[in-house]
């Protein structure tokens, strides 16, 4: 009971965080009435779970006339904003330069920025649009640390590609919105993959490539083998744990040359030291221990024939002084 109360305590705190951070005005912007908590298309709100949504909040603004309805998605990461975005993006829409990613339509733009998907709707765009959201940008209530976008995206080639089609998935109500071509059975979303589609234009007509990855090589050639009876052995291909299928191609070749479009390449960070570090190297310690010996001696070899040198060139220097010393340091003696 206590760890339901405190997880409803963090969902009331970050939906009440969030509503406050959207502004009341932004570059001649003037919101017209109260944050409200948007209602999600019932289409999307699965796929939106799947992405782990923290809240959704909606207002709307004027502007001479125009009318602005602002939806701002809220996600724990990175990889929920942009598969947001993904799922919110039309077939029609333009690739934009607002924020992480951002795609524009008629009277439509929808873009992502760090751990928030943003769906804006006009009543028509016009050349300052894509300016004014970028000022939205600074008055968003984005996290610090939102992480890194997923890697998987990467994958796909450009050559070809309809870059409105694509869609980000990590789990079966994703994966069906995009059009992946094999059951949520088989993908066996128990082993946390993830996946991304997209549809290429080909000489012979449009057709699918999907990307799905899985933590190994060893599971992606597990799940390989229950895709060949759904798609045919013909339109698959692994490279390491990733699962490389071709749809919809009206021509073999097409469906091969897809498919060699995508390599893995590992991504690696040398984050390893590249000498031992000072209290690990016992032989270099040692050694700066016979150094630091060694200058000691030294000094306290200096400072003594300084100090003895000094009083027998003194000495030396005053006869008188000497036998006063010499007799002052006999040692008297009893024979008894």
């Amino acid at each position: 009971m206590k760890q339901l109360r405190t997880a409803f305590a963090v969902f009331v705190f970050c939906a009440v965080g969030f509503g406050q951070g959207l502004p009341r005005a932004f570059s001649g912007w003037v919101r017209t009435g109260d944050v409200k908590p948007a209602t999600v298309d019932a289409k999307l709100d699965p796929v939106m779970k799947e992405f782990r949504l923290t809240g959704a909040h909606e207002a709307q603004y004027t502007q001479n006339g125009n009318k602005l309805d602002l939806t701002v998605y809220s996600f724990p990461d990175l990889t929920g904003a942009y598969g947001a975005f993904t799922m919110l993006r039309e077939p029609n829409m333009l690739p934009q330069n607002v924020g992480d990613e951002a795609a524009s339509g008629v009277d439509r733009v929808v873009f992502c920025k760090g751990n928030v998907a943003v769906d804006a709707r006009f009543d028509r765009v016009s050349a300052m649009t894509l300016g004014q959201l970028r000022d939205l940008l600074n008055d968003l209530p984005l996290s610090a640390n939102p992480g890194n976008p997923p890697a998987l995206p990467r994958y796909m080639p450009n050559n070809n590609l309809s870059h409105a089609s694509v869609r980000y998935a990590v789990g079966p109500a994703g994966a069906q919105l995009a059009g992946i071509p094999v059951g949520a059975n088989d993908i066996a979303w128990d082993k946390s993959p993830e996946a991304v589609s997209a549809i290429y234009a080909m000489a012979n007509g449009p057709a699918r490539l999907t990307l799905i990855s899985y933590p190994t090589p060893q599971i992606a050639g597990e799940q390989m083998k229950k895709f060949e009876g759904a798609i045919g052995a013909d339109h698959l291909r692994r490279t390491h744990s990733i699962v490389v299928m071709a749809s919809g191609a009206s021509d073999a070749e097409d469906a091969r040359s897809l498919l060699n479009f995508v390599n893995y390449d590992a991504d690696l960070t040398w984050n390893q030291a590249t000498k031992l570090n000072p209290k690990d190297n016992v032989l270099g310690l040692l050694a700066n221990v016979i150094v630091l010996s060694a200058v000691l001696g030294g000094i306290m070899l200096v400072v003594s024939l300084s100090f003895g040198g000094f009083r027998a060139l003194y000495y030396r220097m005053n006869p008188a002084k000497a036998a006063q010393h010499e007799e002052a340091q006999q040692m008297i003696r009893l024979n008894l």
